[in-house]
């Protein structure tokens, strides 16, 4: 993830939960105007990706570190905060998931990511 002078490079793992699944809920919550909040294992260390809604159609994105898994914020740093609007904000994480769906993973590899789920982020997106 390359955005402006920051780059995030990471594996992450898809144990105990799938991330890019995570990101499509947590972006459709978003586009709700709810906060969300998707969890990056690098096990045992995390990111965190979250979207705050600000005024308007304003989000706020914020990438969050943690060396150890927790689901304390307090014990997590802020690495990148960016503020914008959906187009802005939302749409090249969609064009990622979109893009990284393209490709074909063995499931054993990667589990598919939620079909249904990815079609209602679209209409949203879309409407």
């Amino acid at each position: 993830m390359t955005i402006d002078d920051y780059r995030l490079e990471i594996e992450v793992s898809d144990v105990p939960q799938n991330p890019v699944d995570n990101l499509v809920t947590g972006l459709g919550r978003a586009m709700d105007g709810l906060e969300s909040e998707t969890w990056l294992n690098l096990e045992p260390a995390s990111y965190y990706l979250i979207f705050t809604p600000g005024s308007g159609q304003d989000i706020c994105f914020n990438i969050e570190f943690a060396d150890q898994d927790t689901q304390q914020r307090k014990r997590r740093t802020t690495v990148l905060e960016l503020r914008g609007n959906r187009e802005e904000i939302i749409l090249p994480f969609w064009r990622a998931v979109k893009e990284f769906e393209s490709h074909s993973h063995s499931e054993r590899a990667w589990p598919k990511t939620d079909g249904a789920a990815l079609a209602m982020l679209e209409k949203t997106i879309k409407s």
